[in-house]
């Protein structure tokens, strides 16, 4: 037998020991891939088309992350007169409104 043949021979040999171990990698590898591309797929997706997330409003943001030290312990605002200008302000010297004020929104 020539060196060809032999080598023909152990190959079918060795294919029909190692059939159904040799399938079953053959399916292992082709889920394996399969997976992984479906992985890359939906990465992509997502990238692509899914919605914009709607901007941050940082006055709500904020003001709800220090809502605590504008408030007290009854959940009241308070307000710091010592640290405002209305603390230097005489009463009695201000001007008296008899009449009521109209606040306009601009």
């Amino acid at each position: 037998m020539s060196k060809e043949e032999y080598d023909k021979r152990r190959v079918k040999e060795w294919y029909k020991r190692n059939k159904e171990r040799y399938a079953k990698k053959q399916l292992e590898r082709y889920h394996k891939e399969k997976a992984e591309e479906e992985e890359m797929i939906e990465g992509i997706y997502k990238d692509i088309y899914d919605t914009i997330p709607d901007p941050i409003n940082w006055d709500k943001y904020y003001t709800k992350k220090y809502r605590e030290d504008d408030i007290n312990y009854e959940g009241k605002f308070k307000f710091s007169w010592w640290a405002s200008r209305l603390n230097w302000v005489k009463p009695s010297r201000e001007k008296r409104y008899d009449n009521p004020i109209r606040i306009h929104n601009h």
